[in-house]
């Protein structure tokens, strides 16, 4: 548009100089049209130069505005993520602690999700203000609303897990290492020499019991039985008592050295034992995602794998 004015502006001229060299009787009305039509064609150069000025301050303006949405967008999902990898290194580092103190620190996390709840309300309304202005792509992170909502969903999905084996560890824990199919039997063995139905057994009974097991039974070894097992020392073994010595005669005797040759066998006599290796023995019952999960994080690295020995060996001295 400016050229096509600045070449009829030229046309004009050209025809005012020809009607002057020409001596046209009008020359002077002529230079005089020419000059207003020149001041005219330089107000309007001089508005639209003023115009382009203000839109490329305006356009800066969004510009601005566009970057400082998304790079608040960035720093709050950064933020998030971070906050979100310390939860999982607290849980990874807590593998040292006893089982009730992690358990009750899981549940903790899955009851009160209120802090997640709110940085990610605060999340989503930045990422809204950014889709409101029609931006495709934040040149400031790579995460959407969404990736930063799944990381949340996965963390909450791993805490559950976490939280079944650890019951399942906690509970294990209180048996002794036994299984409720042991337990249960033990509560047979005691109904059944507890011949009299006394609801204890006298040294009698302890006797049979013992010959039943293959064990010594002098009265010298009757004697140690019950100086180490008759704890409120009335001169009988009660239910509780007799569950003590039958978890001692049933619990980890050997369980420790048959662990490490499960994993040797599991990882073909190496001294550690591949992530794959571990994940190829998972099923529906016995050995589940959340085990493999729970090795993972509380077993040491080892080559390019993980030091299953020195793991069996610290988890038998708890």
């Amino acid at each position: 548009m400016g050229h096509k004015k600045e070449g009829q502006l030229g046309d004009l001229k050209n025809l005012s100089t020809e009607l002057a060299t020409e001596r046209f009787e009008l020359k002077a009305d002529i230079t005089a049209k020419q000059e207003v039509l020149e001041a005219g064609f330089a107000k309007l150069a001089e508005a639209a130069a003023a115009k382009r000025s203000r839109l490329e301050v305006e356009l800066q303006k969004q510009k601005d505005l566009n970057d400082s949405l998304c790079s608040a967008f960035a720093e709050g999902a950064k933020s998030f993520t971070d906050w979100l990898s310390s939860l999982r290194n607290a849980m990874t580092n807590s593998g040292d602690e006893a089982l009730q103190k992690q358990l009750d620190d899981i549940k903790a996390q899955l009851a009160d999700t209120s802090s997640a709840e709110s940085k990610l309300a605060a999340l989503n309304e930045q990422d809204a203000k950014v889709q409101d202005r029609g931006i495709g792509v934040n040149p400031h992170t790579n995460l959407a609303y969404a990736d930063v909502q799944a990381q949340w969903t996965q963390y909450v999905t791993l805490c559950t897990k976490m939280q079944a084996l650890l019951e399942e560890q906690n509970e294990e824990a209180k048996r002794g290492g036994l299984t409720p199919e042991q337990i249960a039997e033990i509560a047979s063995n005691f109904a059944y020499f507890d011949k009299d139905g006394s609801g204890f057994l006298n040294r009698k009974e302890i006797k049979g019991c013992l010959q039943s097991l293959g064990e010594e039974s002098t009265p010298a070894d009757i004697k140690k039985l019950f100086e180490e097992y008759d704890t409120d020392k009335n001169g009988t073994i009660t239910a509780v008592e007799f569950e003590s010595f039958m978890k001692k005669q049933m619990g980890d005797s050997g369980a420790e050295e048959q662990l490490v040759t499960s994993f040797k066998y599991l990882c073909y006599d190496k001294e550690h034992v591949l992530e794959t290796e571990l994940t190829n023995v998972v099923n529906d019952k016995t050995f589940k995602d959340q085990h493999v999960e729970y090795l993972k994080a509380n077993m040491d690295k080892k080559d390019d794998g993980f030091d299953y020995a020195k793991w069996t060996k610290e988890a038998f001295e708890r």
